[in-house]
C-alpha cells in the first residue's frame, strides 16, 4: 500500500491481521462495563483483579508517556497458569449470576476502567487502595493484565472463595 504526499510515495508497511473467534455457552450471561448496583439501589463491591503477580510496572503506559518517558520496565504476564485460573474463576461467577458489570484494565490503568464504569452507569464511588504494595501513581496508573468486577455486598465472599480456591490449584 501506497499514498502520494507532495510529489513523493510514502510506502505503508504491510499489516498482518489476526482473527479468532470463541464459542459462548450461553449467549444469555452477558456481562458488560457500566455500573449497574447504584441504580438498583444496592450496595455494590468492586473487586481489582490484578495480574497475580504484585508488580505496579509503568514502562510504556499512558501516564509515562504524558511524561515524555517510556519506563524501564513493561508489563507482562509472570504466570500463564495464574491467569488462566483467575480467568476461569471469572468465568464460574458470571455462570453463577453474581458478575453484575466487568471492564478489563488496559490503556491508562485500573483509574481509567474505574472512570469507564461510573461513566457508563452515570454512578461516582470511592476508591481505597487496600494493602497493595507501591505508590497510589504505580498502583492506579499501571497497565498490568487484570480487570474489576462489580458484585452485590452479599456476594462478595463467596468471590473471595472462588478467586482464591483458583489460585490453589497446581501450576
Amino acid at each position: 500500500m501506497a499514498a502520494r504526499v507532495d510529489q513523493e510515495v510514502v510506502k505503508a508497511p504491510g499489516t498482518l491481521v489476526i482473527s479468532t473467534y470463541a464459542s459462548c455457552p450461553d449467549i444469555r450471561k452477558v456481562v458488560t462495563p457500566d455500573l449497574k448496583a447504584p441504580s438498583m439501589g444496592q450496595t455494590g463491591v468492586l473487586l481489582f483483579i490484578d495480574s497475580l503477580n504484585d508488580h505496579n510496572r509503568l514502562g510504556g503506559s499512558a501516564l509515562a508517556q504524558t511524561f515524555n518517558q517510556l519506563g524501564d520496565e513493561c508489563p507482562d504476564v509472570e504466570s500463564v497458569k495464574k491467569l488462566s485460573n483467575a480467568f476461569k474463576a471469572n468465568q464460574k461467577l458470571i455462570k453463577d449470576g453474581v458478575v453484575l458489570s466487568e471492564h478489563d484494565v488496559s490503556d491508562g490503568g485500573v483509574i481509567v476502567c474505574l472512570l469507564e464504569m461510573c461513566f457508563g452507569g452515570i454512578s461516582g464511588m470511592e476508591v481505597t487502595i487496600g494493602h497493595r504494595q507501591g505508590n497510589a501513581l504505580s498502583i492506579l496508573f499501571s497497565e498490568e493484565v487484570g480487570w474489576v468486577l462489580e458484585v452485590l455486598q452479599g456476594d462478595l465472599q463467596h468471590c473471595l472463595k472462588t478467586f482464591k480456591e483458583s489460585q490453589k490449584l497446581p501450576e
